[in-house]
């Protein structure tokens, strides 16, 4: 009896603990939960018949061996979803759905289907799915977001948008819209991009009249292909007051008419200009006054696009690309810091440049012009390997005398050691122990590491999983008789090692640091990649010399380091 009434006690908790608690539950989890009493399947069926989707499979996977077999499958989601609104006993569940993703079928990526035996079996079978879906989506009259990738979007498919008060979001990836005008929708997010032609038909070629500006917050065209036929519908409208975020790929011929909509967007908070998008020298020969877009504060753009936008207005997260650019990163970059104005401090940048060198000046401008920084983020051309030997030591622990681990200068130590497997450990990262034996691990077989303690104790974290590693297991900075890397600047290498050494200095603040080795001109030949038993040497330098880091990524494709504890770093994976 006393478990009873505990039962029914539990069962009066609010609907949102309840909901809390199952968000951290995945689909079968759900599922289960529908069958333990009336309260959880009236409230897991909320959340279990929220989102429906079709998939239809990817092209290349179709093969003349199993193409009957797609066919079944699509047959029988095709019955599923029909029956979810013909079923009588399915009747309270189309009124709980909100979101439907449809991702079609597009041919033209798999030519040879038209030779496989049973593809017109195939193409039925998808035919039916397409009508099922388009048949069945009135009937979830709550829907809110609708997604759609690969389908034609016919005046058929326009009016069904229009018969759903709340629909809020509308994306229509690699669509062809073959009816340009239809009922315009009072969305909230509205993202587009489709090709010019899709399983044989044509795209239209006129302008697109899809959304109301009332209520729009987020608008994003993602594809140059499209931008003539949406830019000129959206200029009819007076402004768009609630849009905060905006995503375009531009051409030359369309940059008047998006300074035009800048003028139209007083509250843009976010803009994305894709990598793929050029512009008109006119843009930049006019100057842009203060007044138009003046809450700005993201930016994803091309290095002269920001040197117009984000003088005089409140940016502080500043994202560069620059893949068309024919000037040297590395000057881009200083000119770009001495413009860049903003009229608040900068907390984020990011800058992925072609041409942008391991040189010291880059992080000294940094330094002293954004001095508030957070976060950075800078892609570095590395030299071949060739002329990296010719600058400095390949291993970087010959040619000059090995600096060991200790830091007089700013009282701490750097230990790193390795546990032994144990199943008796504690989980909690703080738990102390005794160092292991000596022996443990040889430099000829280095466990892959987990943890790096950078903490002045001889006690160190005993782990229940993972290992925590030793510094003098790796190879330390080689200097020469005056102190500096061997490892010349100019190259990753040796600009990381300028850096641990503190003959660099990156904003005090900085809170995450990601420097990646890059080769935009692999014709030139493959870089030397920053090793594994690098980054432990340099990432534990770094983490003294900037207590604020709690991330550190640092070299090609490597291991994004996160701070774990005050003195324990951990790589996500372990």
């Amino acid at each position: 009896m006393h478990d009873a009434v505990g039962a029914s006690q539990h069962l009066t908790l609010p609907t949102e603990i309840w909901n809390e608690c199952w968000s951290y539950s995945d689909t079968w989890d759900i599922k289960n939960l529908c069958l333990v009493c009336r309260l959880f399947r009236a409230l897991c069926q909320k959340r279990l018949f929220r989102s429906l989707y079709f998939v239809a499979p990817s092209p290349e996977y179709v093969t003349r061996d199993n193409v009957a077999e797609w066919a079944d499958s699509l047959e029988l989601s095709s019955y599923r979803h029909a029956s979810l609104v013909s079923d009588p006993d399915a009747s309270l569940l189309p009124a709980l759905v909100q979101e439907w993703s449809f991702i079609g079928f597009a041919r033209e990526f798999n030519p040879n289907l038209p030779d496989y035996p049973g593809i017109a079996r195939f193409e039925e079978a998808y035919t039916i799915a397409i009508e099922s879906f388009f048949v069945a989506l009135p009937f979830y009259r709550n829907i809110r977001s609708i997604d759609l990738s690969y389908l034609d979007v016919d005046q058929r498919a326009r009016a069904i948008f229009a018969m759903f008060p709340a629909l809020d979001a509308l994306k229509l990836n690699e669509c062809n819209i073959t009816s340009p005008k239809g009922p315009s929708l009072p969305l909230r997010l509205c993202d587009l991009s489709h090709h010019s032609s899709l399983n044989g038909r044509e795209n239209t070629t006129e302008p697109i009249d899809l959304v109301l500006p009332d209520r729009l917050q987020e608008l994003l065209f993602t594809h140059t292909h499209n931008i003539e036929l949406v830019l000129p519908w959206l200029l009819n409208f007076q402004s768009f007051e609630y849009l905060t975020n905006l995503t375009l790929a531009l051409k030359p011929a369309s940059t008047r008419m998006f300074r035009e909509l800048l003028e139209k967007c007083p509250r843009l908070q976010c803009l994305f200009i894709s990598m793929h998008s050029t512009l008109s020298p006119e843009f930049f020969s006019i100057p842009l006054p203060s007044s138009i877009v003046p809450q700005l504060r993201r930016v994803f753009i091309p290095c002269d696009v920001a040197r117009v936008l984000v003088p005089g207005r409140p940016v502080d997260r500043v994202e560069i690309h620059g893949r068309g650019s024919d000037a040297p990163g590395s000057s881009v970059i200083a000119e770009l810091l001495k413009v860049l104005r903003p009229s608040v401090p900068l907390r984020t940048l990011r800058v992925s440049i072609p041409g942008v060198a391991p040189d010291l000046a880059i992080l000294s401008s940094i330094h002293t012009k954004c001095p508030d920084l957070i976060s950075l983020d800078l892609e570095l051309d590395d030299l071949p390997k060739n002329e990296d030997e010719d600058m400095g030591t390949e291993g970087g622990s010959s040619g000059g005398v090995g600096v060991g681990n200790s830091f007089d200068s700013v009282g701490s130590s750097v230990t790193v050691s390795t546990h032994p497997p144990d199943g008796n450990r504690d989980d909690d990262p703080a738990m102390m122990g005794t160092q292991p034996a000596a022996g443990d691990t040889t430099q000829d077989e280095l466990p892959v590491p987990h943890y790096l303690y950078v903490g002045s104790s001889q006690e160190l974290p005993r782990l229940r999983k993972g290992v925590v590693m030793r510094s003098s297991d790796y190879p330390a900075i080689a200097v020469d008789e005056h102190g500096c890397p061997v490892r010349k600047l100019g190259t990753f290498a040796g600009l990381v090692d300028h850096l641990a050494l503190g003959h660099a200095h990156l904003p005090s603040l900085l809170e995450t640091l990601h420097l990646s080795q890059y080769s935009h001109y692999p014709q030139q030949g493959e870089v030397r990649r920053f090793t594994i038993e690098e980054q432990h040497s340099a990432i534990a330098r770094l983490a003294i010399l900037y207590p604020h880091l709690k991330k550190i990524y640092l070299g090609f494709h490597g291991n994004a380091w996160e701070r774990v504890q005050p003195e324990l770093w951990r790589v996500p994976w372990s």
